[in-house]
C-alpha cells in the first residue's frame, strides 16, 4: 500500500504526526537534510506497520500505528537533547500589563494631604505676626504640589485607560484653587467684621422664601379648578338636604 492509495483521512493524520517530528527537528536546529531523512524514514516506518496490520486499514490501525511510535522528542539526535531542553523551556512568556496606578498622581495628592493637615493648623494657631510667613511657605508649596497634581491628571486623561489614579490627581490638582477660594472668604469675612455671614444668611433665607412662594403660586394656578369644583360642590350639598327638597 502506497501514500496515494490511502485514504486523505487517515494521510492527515499521519501528516499532523510528521510535522510534530519535524518542528522538534527544526526547534533544535537539524539540518534540512537531515530532518527530511529522519522524516522519510518515520513515514516509511508507519506505512510498513499498516501493512502487516491490514490490507484496508481503518482508522483505527491508523491511530493505533501512530500511538506506537516514539513521541516526536525521541527523534532528535543525541548530541542535541540538551538543545532540546533549553529550547523547550524558553523565556518566559511575557504577560499582558493592566492598568497600573500613576505614581505622581498618588505623590501628588500625598504631598497636598500632608501640606493641609499642617498647614491648616499651624495657621490657626499662630500669632498675628507668624501668619503670613507660614501661608506664604504653606502657600508656595501647595500650588507647586497642586502642579504636579496637574500634571499627573493630564498624564491620566491621556493614558487610554493605561493609568489609574484619576481621583488622587483630581484631589492634589484642585488643593491649592480651593483653598485659595476658602482663604478669601475667610478674610472678606474678617474684613466685614461678621457682617457677611449675616447677609449671606438673609439672603438664603429669602431666596428659600421666594422658591416656596413661587412654588405654592404654580400649584395653585395647575389646582384652581379643581379646588373651585370643589368649593361650589362641598356648598351646594352643604345646602340641599338629603331627600332633595330645598328648605323654606
Amino acid at each position: 500500500m502506497t501514500a496515494a492509495e490511502l485514504n486523505p483521512e487517515f494521510r492527515t493524520l499521519i501528516d499532523a504526526r510528521l510535522d510534530a517530528i519535524e518542528k522538534i527537528l527544526l526547534r533544535v536546529q537539524v539540518s534540512y537534510s537531515e530532518r527530511r531523512h529522519i522524516v522519510g524514514e518515520v513515514e516509511t516506518q508507519i506505512f510498513e506497520l499498516l501493512s502487516r496490520r491490514a490490507e484496508n486499514p481503518t482508522r483505527d490501525d491508523v491511530v493505533a500505528v501512530l500511538d506506537s511510535l516514539d513521541p516526536p522528542e525521541a527523534y532528535v539526535p543525541e548530541e542535541l537533547r540538551g538543545k532540546l531542553g533549553e529550547s523547550a523551556i524558553g523565556p518566559p512568556a511575557a504577560k499582558p500589563k493592566g492598568p497600573r496606578v500613576s505614581k505622581l498622581a498618588v505623590v501628588s495628592a500625598v504631598l497636598v494631604a500632608i501640606l493641609l493637615l499642617i498647614g491648616v493648623p499651624l495657621l490657626a494657631t499662630s500669632h498675628s505676626r507668624d501668619t503670613a510667613e507660614i501661608a506664604a511657605f504653606f502657600g508656595v508649596n501647595l500650588f507647586l504640589a497642586s502642579l504636579l497634581g496637574i500634571a499627573a491628571l493630564v498624564r491620566v486623561l491621556r493614558s487610554g485607560d493605561r493609568l489609574r489614579g484619576l481621583p488622587f490627581a483630581l484631589f492634589a490638582a484642585i488643593g491649592f484653587p480651593l483653598c485659595l477660594i476658602n482663604a478669601a472668604a475667610i478674610m472678606l469675612v474678617i474684613a466685614t467684621q461678621g457682617v457677611l455671614p449675616w447677609l449671606l444668611t438673609l439672603t438664603a433665607i429669602g431666596y428659600l422664601n421666594y422658591l416656596g412662594i413661587r412654588r405654592l403660586w404654580r400649584w395653585l394656578n395647575e389646582r384652581h379648578g379643581t379646588i373651585a369644583e370643589a368649593l361650589r360642590g362641598s356648598i351646594a350639598g352643604w345646602m340641599t338636604p338629603k331627600n332633595g327638597v330645598q328648605p323654606t
